[in-house]
């Protein structure tokens, strides 16, 4: 036991003479750090026994080198491996990206050769089995690998975004022998983007578009605007949709001196308003700031205008259904209350009656009896119910495959879920995503 100790001590000791190093050492030093690739390794592998985190090396495009205490996905489904190349081509000498609202990876690239550190994933917060569910979905897990992916999930640590931060902080020091602030790293995509809505708002007032005589210049209107904006903050999905049906005929102030760049611009423009709407609903600020980054990323690697518009509709609509998903209606009966939590937590998973009634602390009969009673559907109704919302928003919103929605949604087959879909909604799954793509 002492010796174990001992020998964590004089592990972490070790860890720290390098930071002093790297901080106070003579060019000669640093110079033999950065071509000694086995010191480095060692730098990777003490950074992940302290920390926990997965550290890997990469020299140019092609992995080097894992450090993990976690048991690591294969590649084919790993999420560093997936977001490396984008974190790598964006040339920078210190990025981060973060995966599915929920996973932190960061890279460092030396400025000196072209080896890069890859941090992470990690956890920001722990996830639910939904939530795992959802990354099962997104990252198109073959069925046999779904359980190596669950334990790595699992085990991952989890860590506030700061100290992921602060980490990179750290590594780029270290690496590159270069102060980057906590400001500089996290603000920088928030800052350019709310450079653009400035920009776009300062052209729509100042900018003297010449007309041509007898042309009237008809900007969409302000109540237009609100009402999009408090659907959006209502969480009103329903009503968002009769709004986005209604646009008013006319166009935008000239915000910008191309098509494209206009339609970037004023895309930029309704996804930061949407998200203080968002917000004031109640989403979560790191959770609502992240979704902005992620869709303005989005937008400005766009090509054609067409995408612009998707991205915007599909933000908007995500953010309405997220705060729609916040205010769950609270029925009188305490355990009923408790049961429909459960469903909407856990949709994605397998339901009995009895875990619902394990959960709500009520035996079975008396449950069934007043969850009719509250909700006017039985128990299997009301999941089924959910079940299928959710497959509706995915044929809107994704190209999943039937069987893929299937899976995610814990359905027995495919056969079952298109009968259960078609029970509900009183048509198939492909007709109705075909019927809802007619319509927009």
């Amino acid at each position: 036991m002492i010796l174990q100790i001992s020998g964590k001590v004089l592990h972490h000791c070790r860890f720290y003479c390098i930071i002093i190093a790297n901080l106070f050492s003579t060019s000669q030093i640093w110079r033999g750090l950065m071509e000694n690739f086995d010191l480095l390794c060692e730098m990777a592998k003490l950074l992940n026994d302290l920390s926990g985190l997965p550290v890997s090396i990469w020299r140019g495009t092609e992995h080097v080198r894992d450090y993990s205490v976690v048991r690591l996905p294969p590649p084919s489904i790993s999420p560093a491996y997936r977001y490396f190349l984008p974190l790598y081509e964006k040339n920078e000498p210190v990025t981060y990206e973060i995966a599915d609202d929920k996973l932190f990876i960061g890279l460092v690239r030396m400025q000196e050769e072209d080896l890069s550190l890859l941090l992470g994933p990690a956890r920001l917060s722990s996830l639910s089995e939904s939530e795992v569910a959802k990354l099962i979905l997104n990252y198109d897990i073959p069925k046999e690998q779904e359980q190596v992916f669950r334990e790595f999930l699992f085990y991952a640590p989890v860590y506030h975004f700061h100290y992921c931060i602060q980490l990179l902080m750290y590594l780029q020091l270290s690496v590159n022998r270069t102060l980057v602030t906590h400001r500089e790293l996290t603000l920088a995509k928030a800052e350019r983007a709310d450079k653009l809505v400035q920009e776009a708002f300062r052209e729509m007032f100042h900018h003297n578009e010449q007309l041509e005589y007898g042309e009237v210049l008809r900007h969409t209107t302000l109540e237009f605007e609100q009402k999009m904006l408090n659907c959006i903050r209502m969480g009103d999905k329903k009503a968002l949709e009769e709004v986005f049906n209604r646009v008013p005929i006319g166009r935008v102030g000239k915000v910008a001196p191309t098509s494209m760049r206009q339609a970037q611009n004023t895309g930029i423009v309704s996804i930061t308003l949407s998200v203080r709407a968002a917000i004031a609903g109640g989403l979560s600020q790191e959770i609502a700031f992240q979704l902005s980054d992620i869709a303005i990323q989005k937008i400005e690697a766009c090509t054609s205008i067409n995408e612009v518009n998707l991205i915007v509709y599909r933000m908007l609509t995500n953010l309405t259904e997220r705060v729609s998903s916040l205010n769950t209606p609270v029925y009188s009966n305490p355990i009923v209350d408790r049961a429909i939590h459960y469903i909407d937590e856990h949709v994605c998973g397998k339901i009995s009656i009895d875990d619902l009634a394990e959960y709500a602390h009520a035996n079975r009969s008396y449950l069934s009896s007043k969850f009719k009673q509250e909700t006017g559907l039985s128990i299997m109704e009301y999941i089924n119910k959910k079940k299928i919302e959710e497959a509706q928003r995915l044929l809107r919103f994704s190209d999943k495959s039937l069987i893929a929605i299937s899976n995610y949604l814990s359905f027995s087959s495919q056969s079952h879920f298109q009968n259960t879909f078609k029970k509900v909604t009183g048509t198939t799954p492909v007709l109705w995503q075909k019927q809802w793509k007619s319509k927009n």
